[in-house]
């Protein structure tokens, strides 16, 4: 649920160590979906937790969950223009225009209300993704929806490319991409081992990964018309969650924890340095450098140190 990163890390060659620390009191949940607004308040949304923000690094925590209905959050999103919209599973989108202290449902028009996937694009416009019902657009803040295509499908996660692409993962399903704002669709899934894919992202470049439940972690450098796996060198291959910070560096969020890589994939090394053994769910970068990690049911963590430089 992360779309594209325009930084790059201070380091080269083999992959360096993360350290990181816990900073949630959100031990037992599943973190779901994590967002950095703009001055650095995080955003957890938890599967029967609902949605808590942190506005100092993490070390406390707000619940934001007075007006929401249901507290089975998948996915959260911070728009540019600072609203804060969660995708809830049975009660559909909500929006917060105050940070999360007050909700409003925003459903008109969409007609499946377990939503697991929640981007914006380049325009502003936001995109929901669902199961079996496919993806659902709007234009005016969730105000209204509008069927945007790919019916039939199981939608996992959806990114935006740097020309206004958008990409959609879905289990068993693959890769869909449209150019022209979700009107059209193509099946992009050349080279790809394993259909079933949980998280897509993209760098400022336009190069494009996807994660699978199965064969690790795959990589486009033509916008997704063919794939090659960057894998051979990745101990685990169930990948729920990635995060781009510059070309070539990324963080695979995995079964077995965390790996990380700084030359696109050729070699991989564990990065759980102060993470204890469990799934990791989610990831979001702040713009100082910081990462923040979601686990399942061991809260969520932070790296110790800026990981990543704004060169």
């Amino acid at each position: 649920m992360l779309g594209i990163a325009a930084l790059a890390f201070g380091s080269s060659g083999a992959a360096a160590q993360v350290e990181w620390e816990r900073v949630s009191p959100l031990d037992g949940r599943i973190i779901q979906s994590l967002a950095v607004d703009q001055d650095g308040s995080v955003y957890g949304a938890t599967f029967d937790g609902g949605v808590s923000r942190s506005d100092d690094d993490g070390q406390t925590w707000e619940s934001l969950n007075e007006d929401l209905p249901n507290s089975n959050i998948f996915d959260v999103l911070v728009a540019s223009d600072g609203s804060v919209f969660c995708a809830t599973f049975g009660s559909g989108v909500f929006r917060s225009d105050d940070r999360g202290r007050s909700w409003v449902a925003v459903n008109e028009g969409l007609t499946n209300h377990e939503v697991l996937a929640i981007a914006a694009t380049s325009d502003g416009a936001i995109l929901v993704g669902t199961p079996y019902t496919g993806v659902f657009l709007s234009r005016d803040k969730g105000e209204s929806w509008n069927h945007a295509g790919l019916p039939g499908t199981f939608v996992k996660d959806i990114a935006t490319g740097p020309r206004g692409e958008i990409f959609v993962a879905c289990s068993e399903a693959g890769v869909f991409r449209s150019v022209d704002g979700g009107q059209s669709w193509s099946r992009i899934n050349a080279g790809l081992t394993n259909t079933d894919v949980w998280s897509i992202t993209c760098d400022a470049s336009g190069i494009v990964y996807a994660a699978t439940n199965g064969d690790g972690v795959f990589r486009s450098q033509d916008n997704g018309s063919s794939w090659v796996s960057i894998s051979s060198t990745l101990p685990a291959r169930n990948v729920g969650a990635l995060v781009v910070a510059g070309r070539g560096t990324l963080l695979a969020g995995t079964s077995e924890g965390v790996f990380r890589t700084d030359n696109d994939g050729k070699s991989w090394s564990r990065a759980c340095d102060g993470l204890p053994v469990c799934p990791v769910r989610s990831f979001a970068l702040g713009s100082d450098g910081i990462v923040y990690l979601g686990t399942n049911g061991e809260g969520v963590f932070r790296s110790m140190e800026t990981t990543i430089s704004m060169k």
